[in-house]
C-alpha cells in the first residue's frame, strides 16, 4: 500500500520541488497541502478502481512524505562539491528525452517506480553539478560516479544524458573501455535506449560512427544552434588513435566548437584514463594526456567530464588523474 502512495505522492509533488525551492518539504507538511495530497490520491484510486486500495490518513501521509524527503536528501548529499548547483531541471514534458527514456525503456524493462525514482534523483544530483556555460563556471566541471558492479551504471549514464539533452547539451561522448566488442555492446545499448526509442520526441538523437569522425564531415555540418533540438552521440575507445581522431574532429570547426555543450562520460574510468607516470617529472600517459587536453580546452561552450567506476580507489588516490587537473 505504501509503495502505491509513494508513487501518487511523487506525481503530486511534481513541479512543486521547483515552485517551493528549499521550502518544498516544509510546505508539503502544512495542513492544507496534506488535505490536497489525500484528495489527489483518492481521485487517483477512484480513476484506477483498484480493489483494496485506500487513501492514507494524515499520519500515514506524513510518514510517506518523510521517507521521500530522506531519499531525496540522501541523493543530494552524495556529492563531492557544494554550492555549485546550476539551473538545470528534469523535464516533465511527455516527449522530453528523459520522459521517453523513463516510459519507453525503464518501465518497459520492468523497473519499479521506486527504482526509477531513485535513478532520477541520483542522475539529477549529477546533472545539477554540470557546467551549462564555461564562461559562468570558469572552466570545465569534472566528477566521479561510483556504483557497484551490475548496479545499473549504464542506465544511470543514459538517464543523465537524457536529462542533459533536455537542458541544451548537444554533444555526448562515451569513452567505453579498451575492447571494441564491449564498446559495441555499449553503443548498441545506447542506440536502442536513446536513438531508436526516442524517434518523434522533443530531442533528435544522432549516433556518429568513427567513419564520420575520420572524414570530419559531421563536425562541420552539426546543427547546434539554440533552435536546434539535435544531439550527437559518439561511443569511442580509449586508445591513442581513436582519441586523437576525436580531438581533431572536435577542433575541426572553431565556430561549431564554441556552440558545443559537451558531456564526456568515462565508463570504467579506472582503466587507461589514470596517469601512471612520474608526477614529479610532470609526465603523462598518452591516454590521460589526450583526455585531459580535450577536457581542459576552454574553447567549448560547455565541457563536462563524468567518470563512472565500480572500483574508485585508483581514481580517488591517484595524484594526477583526469579529475585533478
Amino acid at each position: 500500500m505504501k509503495e502505491v502512495w509513494k508513487d501518487f505522492i511523487d506525481e503530486y509533488i511534481g513541479g512543486r520541488l521547483a515552485e517551493y525551492g528549499e521550502n518544498t518539504w516544509v510546505k508539503l507538511t502544512e495542513d492544507q497541502e496534506i488535505d490536497n495530497i489525500i484528495s489527489y490520491i483518492e481521485d487517483k484510486i477512484n480513476i484506477s478502481a483498484a480493489e483494496g486500495l485506500r487513501a492514507p490518513n494524515k499520519k500515514e501521509c506524513l510518514q510517506v512524505l518523510s521517507e521521500l524527503e530522506r531519499t531525496q536528501r540522501l541523493h543530494q548529499e552524495i556529492t563531492l562539491s557544494k554550492g555549485n548547483h546550476n539551473k538545470a531541471k528534469v523535464s516533465r514534458s511527455r516527449y522530453s528525452s528523459w520522459k521517453l527514456y523513463e516510459r519507453m525503456v525503464l518501465k518497459q524493462k520492468g523497473w519499479s517506480s521506486n527504482s526509477i525514482r531513485e535513478l532520477r534523483l541520483s542522475a539529477e544530483s549529477v546533472l545539477k553539478e554540470l557546467s551549462l556555460n564555461m564562461k559562468e563556471t570558469g572552466g570545465p566541471k569534472k566528477g566521479l560516479v561510483v556504483g557497484e558492479i551490475q548496479s545499473g551504471k549504464t542506465a544511470h549514464m543514459a538517464g543523465l544524458m537524457s536529462m542533459a539533452a533536455d537542458n541544451g547539451f548537444n554533444v555526448f561522448i562515451v569513452l567505453s573501455g579498451m575492447i571494441d566488442k564491449l564498446r559495441q555492446q555499449t553503443e548498441q545499448r545506447l542506440q536502442n535506449d536513446l536513438v531508436r526509442q526516442q524517434v518523434g520526441g522533443d530531442i533528435t538523437w544522432n549516433l556518429l560512427g568513427y567513419s564520420d569522425i575520420d572524414r570530419r564531415v559531421s563536425s562541420a555540418s552539426l546543427e547546434l544552434g539554440k533552435r536546434s533540438h539535435k544531439c550527437y552521440l559518439v561511443v569511442g575507445l580509449k586508445n591513442k588513435a581513436r582519441l586523437q581522431e576525436l580531438k581533431e574532429w572536435l577542433d575541426y570547426d572553431p565556430n561549431k566548437k564554441r556552440m558545443m555543450k559537451v558531456l564526456i562520460i568515462d565508463d570504467e574510468a579506472d582503466q587507461a584514463s589514470i596517469n601512471t607516470r612520474d608526477v614529479d617529472k610532470k609526465e603523462r600517459t598518452t591516454i590521460n594526456r589526450l583526455i585531459t587536453d580535450i577536457v581542459n580546452d576552454g574553447k567549448f561552450g560547455a565541457m563536462n567530464y563524468v567518470a563512472y567506476t565500480a572500483t574508485p580507489f585508483a581514481n580517488v588516490l591517484n595524484e594526477v588523474g583526469v579529475m585533478s587537473v
